[in-house]
C-alpha cells in the first residue's frame, strides 16, 4: 500500500479496520506507523469501522487521533476525501 502512494500520490488513503475486533500490540503498531507514514508521504489517512475496543487500545498505545479522520462507513470516508482540499 505505501509503495502505491508513493507512485499514485493520492490525496488521502482509507484504512479499512472494520474487520478488527481486537488488537494485539504488533498490529497497532503496524497501524500507527502506516498511518504516519502515509501522512509523511502528504496523503491523510482516513480510519474505517474503528470499533470502541479498538480505538481505546490505540488510545492506550499512544495513538494520536488528532491527526486522522474517522468514519464507521466506507461512504463516508470516500465523502470526506472527495471534499478534503
Amino acid at each position: 500500500m505505501l509503495d502505491a502512494v508513493k507512485k499514485k500520490e493520492p490525496k488521502g488513503v482509507l484504512v479499512d479496520i472494520s474487520m478488527l475486533d481486537l488488537l494485539d500490540s504488533y498490529a497497532a503498531s503496524v497501524i500507527i506507523k502506516t498511518v504516519k507514514i502515509i501522512h509523511l508521504l502528504g496523503a491523510c489517512s482516513v480510519l474505517i469501522g474503528l470499533k470502541p475496543e479498538v480505538a481505546s487500545y490505540l488510545t492506550q498505545m499512544n495513538f494520536d487521533f488528532s491527526a486522522i479522520h474517522t468514519t464507521k462507513h466506507i461512504n463516508e470516508g470516500i465523502e470526506f476525501l472527495n471534499n478534503f482540499n
